[in-house]
């Protein structure tokens, strides 16, 4: 009789193990982002620029495409550089900045089949606040949006249209998490991540508005928070074409919403 309890409860642990892992082995996780610059900078000074990439605890060596976009606030022509891999999933350019000012600086990051687009602000020398003080930041981000941006003769880049975006309203980052290819009739899960002031925003109510480029109907999912500060939702393309998502995010004071358009194969 005591054989026999013991061989249950050792089956138990077994299939309560097995529960486990599976659990932890269908957790989704996606790559992550940091943009890496000098605390202190100065107009017509060489700095190194670096993005670190990482997926859960591991650094990502072998992303396929490590480019930054860099613009003054305002300026409507954007550069693009090629990143070269330093390891320890690192990736840099050398730069410098022609005048002191505010600018901006997007990394984007295409590895394992995911794309991150982080965005961040950087101030350069000193220099009279009020030259931008007219400078709406909302339009700088719509280049993101579209895939619409200038490059420079040296580093030419383009941005993908299904690949994740970037987009910054006040302390608010909206940023999503979408695969490279997204293809008719597939489960296709659909994610964003949320950072309020530094820190992943838990709690809020999140929707996905989703319709065709030409149809007027739009659909709304409800999205449930799988990780703190990451909401997606499952969904499937019913044709090929072009789409447009928005996300809604509300909490408290907190009303946000970031359009992206992706194109499904």
């Amino acid at each position: 009789m005591k054989k026999y309890v013991i061989l249950m409860v050792s089956i138990f642990l077994l299939l309560v193990g097995c529960q486990t892992t599976t659990e932890k082995n269908d957790e989704v996780q996606f790559i992550e982002v940091e943009i890496l610059v000098p605390e202190k900078l100065n107009p017509n000074e060489e700095i190194t620029i670096s993005a670190q990439v990482t997926l859960g605890e591991e650094k990502v060596n072998d992303a396929s495409e490590v480019k930054f976009e860099i613009w003054e606030k305002g300026q409507e022509n954007h550069e693009m550089y090629n990143a070269n891999s330093q390891d320890d999933g690192i990736y840099s350019i050398k730069h410098s900045f022609e005048h002191a000012g505010i600018y901006y600086i997007v990394a984007h990051v295409t590895a394992r089949d995911m794309h991150n687009m982080p965005k961040q602000e950087v101030r350069v020398g000193t220099f009279e606040e009020s030259k931008y003080e007219d400078v709406n930041e909302d339009t700088e981000t719509n280049h993101d949006e579209h895939g619409e941006h200038g490059t420079n003769d040296e580093h030419e880049g383009s941005h993908d249209d299904h690949g994740e975006g970037s987009h910054a309203h006040g302390h608010l980052e909206i940023i999503y998490q979408l695969a490279n290819a997204v293809s008719v009739n597939e489960d296709t899960e659909l994610a964003v991540k949320l950072v309020h002031e530094g820190e992943p925003l838990e709690g809020a109510k999140v929707t996905f508005e989703i319709w065709e480029e030409k149809q007027e109907k739009h659909e709304f999912y409800p999205a449930s928070e799988k990780n703190s500060g990451m909401y997606s939702i499952d969904y499937t393309f019913p044709q090929k074409g072009s789409y447009f998502l928005k996300v809604h995010v509300e909490k408290n004071d907190i009303h946000e919403h970031v359009e992206k358009q992706i194109h499904v194969h």
